[in-house]
């Protein structure tokens, strides 16, 4: 009896210890993981503030003046008046709600 009972305490003190190490090793997979995906989220921010300094230089509103005179007769730009403006009451929305359907 006390036979069985060391080699049933042997072979789960060693079951225990692959299943320590099994886990081990799963821990060690997520935690390369999560550094591989914290490194590709850092990426993506630093091309994103790239992105919002690029966009913010090229839609300064002196650029964009500029722009608009420098191409004011190839593009047909007119002035805006207060004439092109309409009050909102004047806007059909169920019409707009109609063919959005």
């Amino acid at each position: 009896m006390r036979l069985l009972a060391y080699v049933f305490s042997v072979t789960f003190v060693m079951l225990t210890g692959f299943w320590a190490n099994y886990e081990n090793v799963k821990t060690l997979e997520v935690s390369q993981s999560i550094k591989k995906t914290q490194a590709e989220m850092s990426d993506v921010k630093e091309t994103l503030n790239v992105l919002t300094v690029e966009w913010a230089y090229l839609n300064r509103p002196e650029r964009l003046q500029n722009l608009a005179n420098l191409n004011y007769k190839s593009l047909g730009l007119l002035p805006i008046s207060s004439n092109q403006m309409k009050s909102i009451s004047s806007i059909d929305f169920e019409a707009i709600r109609v063919s959005l359907k």
